[in-house]
Formats: C-alpha cells, sequence, structure tokens
C-alpha cells in the first residue's frame, strides 16, 4: 500500500485569506454603489406621495371654487379642511408629509411639509390657486420652481 505524502495529507479543504479579502472588497463596492441608490429611491417615492396629495387637493379646490365660488369655508379656513381632507392625510402617521392650506376667498397655497421622523425634514411642496409649483429640500437638493423627483432639481 502506497501512502501519500505528508503534505497533502496536512492541507485542508478551505479559502484563503486573499480569497475572502478579494470577496470582501467586491461585496463593499458593491454596497457603496447600490446603497445610496438605493436611498435616493426610496426618497423619490416619498416625494411623489407628496405630489399625489398635493394634486389631489389642488383639484378638490377646483371643485369646491365652483361649488362656492370661494376657496375658503369659514374665515380664512381652505374648503378642503373643512371637508376633512387634510385631516385624513395627516392622520396616517406612516406618511413622509404632512398637508396644510392657507387661503382667501380668492388665493390659497396647500403646502405639503416633510415630517423629520420618515426622513423627509426640510422638504417642502407647494401650490396655489393658479397651478404656480414650487419645491425646496435639504442641502444638496435644488430648489425649484416646480415639484422636484430628484436632487438636481429635474420635475416630475
Amino acid at each position: 500500500m502506497r501512502r501519500a505524502p505528508l503534505f497533502t495529507v496536512l492541507r485542508s479543504a478551505g479559502f484563503t485569506l486573499i480569497e475572502v479579502m478579494v470577496t470582501v472588497a467586491i461585496v463593499g463596492i458593491l454596497a457603496a454603489i447600490a446603497l445610496p441608490n438605493y436611498s435616493e429611491f426610496v426618497t423619490r417615492g416619498k416625494l411623489m406621495d407628496a405630489h399625489t396629495k398635493l394634486a389631489d387637493l389642488n383639484g378638490k379646490m377646483v371643485t369646491y371654487w365652483s361649488n362656492n365660488n370661494s376657496y375658503v369655508s369659514t374665515g380664512t379656513t381652505c374648503g378642503v379642511t373643512a371637508l376633512g381632507v387634510i385631516a385624513a392625510y395627516n392622520a396616517d402617521v406612516g406618511a413622509p408629509f404632512d398637508v396644510s392650506c392657507t387661503g382667501t376667498a380668492a388665493t390659497y397655497t396647500i403646502t405639503a411639509t416633510g415630517r423629520a421622523s420618515k426622513g423627509m425634514g426640510s422638504f417642502v411642496l407647494t401650490v396655489d390657486q393658479a397651478g404656480v409649483k414650487s419645491s425646496a429640500g435639504p442641502s444638496g437638493w435644488t430648489s425649484s420652481t416646480c415639484w422636484f423627483v430628484r436632487k438636481n432639481g429635474d420635475c416630475s
């Protein structure tokens, strides 16, 4: 019977340190690229929630005007506030934005203000009776005369 040389018997079947280090480096590079992109994707999704709410409220204000010939219900309360639409939006604890409305009989401004607890603090989006939109965001985000969806101020 022939015996195997001693050095082959003692050799273990595993990974070398270099192989493990290369694998960790590759995973680190992929994570460094993927995580910031994913984070911006999530932020853009939350911004779309604000866009949807503002557009919906803007339409409801136009309808309120056509039915009442005024944008306010009592005093300086926007008509949609009196209808409870804004309260319903703000009651959603998972929502990334709080919505408010101010106005007079002939004008209104609807504002969506980001909730810091949802990672959207410093974001403010508005629309008025003339359909003029504006956006402001945290440092690194370009303010815009539209509802932006990206850091560079691109509009929806």
